[in-house]
């Protein structure tokens, strides 16, 4: 009897501190559920506070009318660049400059990263620079004899 007591009292214990982890882990839960909506309301106070002028301009996908091909760009600014070389955000910043339209910071260094892929650019570190091949070659598109 008294070890079907103690059995009854050990598994009454057990399923009470079940009940109470569920029950920590359902208040940790409603705590950072609540912490998240705050968090939501605090972002969408600061945007309607926002000033229409301090709004980023829209991203756009799709290259101007006008605007060559930003490979044909990129590799420009690399050979003028010279043996200084140029990081992609500097050329980043000339397009949007030069073309206005915004891009995403990582396009250019994809676009880069297509052209060492090709052979017509090379790397050191953050710093890109024109390969040879695109260089001699008048058209980037077309790489030089024998590459």
């Amino acid at each position: 009897m008294v070890r079907r007591a103690e059995m009854e009292a050990r598994d009454a214990a057990r399923r009470l501190n079940e009940r109470q982890a569920a029950i920590e882990v359902a208040t940790k839960t409603a705590a950072l559920a609540a912490a998240a909506s705050l968090a939501k309301a605090a972002t969408v106070s600061a945007v309607i506070d926002v000033k229409p002028s301090e709004i980023p301009p829209k991203v756009t996908t799709t290259s101007p009318k006008g605007r060559p091909p930003l490979r044909v760009i990129v590799l420009e600014q690399l050979k003028s660049a010279g043996d200084r070389g140029a990081k992609a955000a500097t050329i980043r910043d000339f397009i949007e400059r030069t073309y206005g339209n915004v891009l995403h910071e990582k396009t250019v260094g994809m676009t880069l990263y297509r052209l060492l892929k090709e052979n017509l650019a090379r790397r050191d570190g953050h710093i890109w620079f024109a390969a040879q091949s695109a260089t001699e070659n008048g058209n980037p598109d077309v790489a030089a004899p024998g590459h």
